[in-house]
């Protein structure tokens, strides 16, 4: 993990969109027509159409279903390999610089395929690297070999690829790594599910999207549960937050930007926040200051805080796999995730300084953090399926099984004196883990979220 950056800047990339490396092509020279055995599928054409609407560089516009297939043959060799998602975003960022993401059989020199590797400089055969699970092996190889004990995980994606490809053009592989974070986050799955709890005009609510692609809440009328649908298009889980007597839903909208829905006066309203994020957000109070947290284009954790009346984005450091959890702790402020060794990490501000703890620990979730009296506890998915916690008391951190089976990330919010860890279960519903009379119980809330 990086230590604390304190770099103001923005997460909306104003790079121009810069020209291919490759030189025209010989009179006989062809496109490979597909990266995989038949043409692209529908769900490929569905991916592109999905895409051309939210990449902003020299792809934007031009993603396509031959492209397609070959996003999903790079990400597919990363997954077999056990490698993270950063290592797709890193392959494809060099991708569409070289290629535009396309298997072509010409280049500079002798240069060919996906990456434009050569077969003169030692990557392989002509044959070996028209193959695109041979050519993405082979950059995968490269980068592993010339970043050691995974030190590739941190740092710009930009240097890194010129580190592996060596061209010409260094700062172009900086220009594209946004969309090449974009197109890995969309391939790489379902972006995680998940709810969010909070109490609000002395009624217990719950936040999730529903199998509609909307906001919807449950809520609790002190007899039984109820539900609304609050409308709008977003992708993950939602984050809620009470700010002074407004009620703020966060969500990272089908767009990829921060978006909230907030309550006043008994009415819901949209409003488009922007920048470019990857993964759910989590908002919290810190004093008086509205501060949002979320994985950025690049992998670090960011925040946008509301302050004199705008909202500004400040870049946190780090690489995380997850979204973020904060949660005010005495006087610090922790953000909590999961970071890209698979473990609990968390970010602490005090005297004016950030600083990165790993927390260990194997979890397959966005953590979910709450104060519980005096007792910090964060909630994730184990590696088993079962709800976890780490908490910490005495001054240690201690890890706790309180099982059930969920699909989800947990969201936990204390009512009244009672902690509840929310999560969707294997059935799709909504269930909830509560503590009482020292012990801890599960009840289906029914529903089904997504």
């Amino acid at each position: 993990m990086r230590r604390f950056r304190a770099r103001w800047l923005t997460l909306l990339s104003v790079a121009a969109a810069a020209a291919t490396v490759l030189v025209a092509p010989a009179a006989n020279a062809s496109v490979v027509p597909n990266c995989t055995a038949g043409p692209p599928t529908a769900a490929d054409t569905a991916f592109a159409a999905r895409m051309n609407g939210v990449l902003t560089q020299k792809l934007a516009g031009a993603f396509n279903g031959t492209r397609a297939a070959c996003t999903r043959v790079i990400v597919n060799v990363v997954r077999q390999r056990n490698l993270p998602q950063r290592a797709a975003e890193i392959a494809l960022t060099t991708a569409i610089v070289e290629t535009g993401i396309t298997n072509l059989d010409y280049g500079d020199d002798d240069s060919l395929g996906l990456f434009q590797q050569r077969p003169s400089q030692g990557w392989g055969t002509p044959a070996q690297l028209l193959d695109p699970v041979y050519a993405t092996n082979a950059f995968l190889n490269a980068m592993l070999r010339k970043y050691p004990n995974n030190s590739w995980m941190n740092g710009a994606i930009g240097p890194i690829c010129q580190e592996v490809q060596r061209s010409a053009y260094p700062a172009r592989y900086g220009d594209e790594a946004p969309d090449g974070v974009r197109i890995a986050a969309a391939m790489w799955g379902a972006p995680e599910a998940g709810v969010s709890g909070v109490v609000y005009d002395n009624l217990l609510r719950v936040f999730a999207r529903g199998t509609d692609g909307a906001l919807w809440q449950y809520y609790w009328n002190g007899t039984e549960w109820k539900t609304q649908d609050l409308g709008g298009g977003f992708i993950g889980a939602p984050a809620a937050v009470v700010h002074g007597n407004v009620l703020r839903v966060f969500v990272r909208g089908n767009d990829g930007a921060l978006w909230q829905n907030y309550l006043v006066d008994g009415h819901w309203t949209w409003q488009r926040i922007g920048g470019g994020i990857t993964s759910a957000p989590s908002a919290t109070m810190h004093g008086s200051v509205l501060r949002v947290f979320a994985r950025a284009n690049d992998g670090a954790l960011w925040q946008a805080y509301w302050a004199n009346g705008e909202w500004t984005w400040q870049d946190l450091g780090g690489g995380i796999s997850s979204p973020p959890s904060a949660v005010m702790h005495g006087s610090v402020l922790r953000v909590f995730a999961r970071a890209n060794d698979g473990a609990l990490w968390q970010n602490y501000w005090a005297n004016g300084t950030g600083t990165w703890q790993d927390l260990g620990g194997g979890i397959t979730s966005a953590p979910s953090a709450m104060m519980h009296g005096d007792i910090l506890r964060a909630f994730a998915r184990g590696a088993d399926g079962a709800l976890w916690q780490n908490y910490w008391a005495n001054g240690t951190w201690t890890w706790q099984d309180l099982g059930g089976t969920i699909t989800s990330a947990p969201s936990a919010v204390m009512h009244g004196t009672v902690l509840r860890a929310f999560a969707r279960g294997k059935d799709s519903s909504l269930w909830q883990n509560y503590w009482a009379n020292g012990e801890w119980t599960w009840q289906d809330l029914g529903g089904t979220i997504t």
